[in-house]
C-alpha cells in the first residue's frame, strides 16, 4: 500500500481533531460470480467499488487508527454493507453515497453490526472526498446521529459533532475489574462509560480485559486522566 499524500490536521476550539491522517491507494470489491445451471454458467457483472483504507492519529503507515471508506455511485443493502464491513474487518468502514441538496449520506458499520456514530472514519470519510476532488470546502453528513458537518482549512479539518454530556456515577466493580486499576471517578454518557484515573502514568499503563469491556453495558470506555503539561 502506498501513502501518497499526508495531511496535518490540528485541536481547534474544542471540535474533533486528529493529529495525522494518511490515505492509501483504492482497492476494488467485487460481488462473486453467480453461475445458473451446470452446463451453461453465466458470469454476473462485476461493478468496481472504491475502497479506501485511511490511518488516522499516525505519521507513519500502518499505524494509528485505521478506518475503511467505500465511496457509492448508488445506495446499497444493508446486508451488502455489512458484509463489506466484514470483508474489511477494521473496527469501523464508511459508507459514502450522495444525498439531495448537497448532503453526503454517511452510514459506519463495524465487521459485526451497524453503529450511530465514529469519529475517526467520519475525518476519514471526509479526506478522502477531498482527496478524490468530490465535495466543497465544507462537507455536511447525513447520519444516524443528526447532520454532521466537516470543514477544511489551512490549518487542518474541524469536525462538527453533537454533545454528548456525561452523567457522574459510582465507578461499577466490573469497570474497575475491566480496567485492572480502580477509577477515581466514573460518568456514563449516550453509549459510552467514561473512567478517569489518578494521573496520566496510569493512563498509559492500563491494560483492560477486552473481553470483559465487551461484556459492560456499554458501546465502549474513554479513559482519562488530568493532563500533567507533557506535550
Amino acid at each position: 500500500m502506498t501513502h501518497p499524500r499526508t495531511r496535518k490536521l490540528v485541536r481547534a476550539g474544542g471540535a474533533v481533531s486528529a493529529d495525522w491522517l494518511r490515505v492509501g491507494n483504492p482497492t476494488v470489491a467485487r460481488p462473486a460470480a453467480k453461475f445458473a445451471g451446470r452446463r451453461d454458467a453465466r458470469r454476473a457483472t462485476l461493478q468496481a467499488v472504491r475502497i479506501f483504507q485511511v490511518d488516522a492519529f499516525t505519521s507513519e503507515a500502518f499505524g494509528g487508527n485505521p478506518a475503511a471508506v467505500c465511496l457509492l455511485d448508488e445506495a446499497r443493502s444493508d446486508r451488502w454493507q455489512q458484509s463489506v464491513a466484514a470483508e474489511m474487518n477494521l473496527s469501523e468502514t464508511a459508507f459514502v453515497t450522495d444525498a439531495p441538496g448537497g448532503d453526503v449520506h454517511l452510514r459506519w458499520f463495524t465487521p459485526t453490526v451497524e453503529v450511530d456514530l465514529c469519529g475517526h472514519a467520519t475525518l476519514a470519510a471526509a479526506h478522502v472526498m477531498w482527496e478524490v476532488g468530490r465535495g466543497e470546502e465544507r462537507l455536511a453528513f447525513r447520519t444516524r446521529s443528526g447532520r454532521l458537518t466537516a470543514e477544511r482549512s489551512a490549518d487542518g479539518i474541524t469536525l462538527d459533532f453533537p454533545a454528548d454530556p456525561v452523567t457522574p456515577i459510582d465507578p461499577p466493580a466490573e469497570l474497575t475489574a475491566a480496567l485492572g486499576t480502580a477509577p477515581v471517578a466514573a460518568g456514563r454518557g449516550r453509549t459510552f462509560l467514561l473512567a478517569e484515573l489518578a494521573g496520566p502514568d496510569e493512563v498509559r499503563s492500563v491494560r483492560p480485559e477486552l473481553a470483559a469491556v465487551k461484556a459492560l453495558d456499554a458501546m465502549g470506555v474513554i479513559v482519562t486522566a488530568a493532563g500533567d503539561g507533557d506535550a
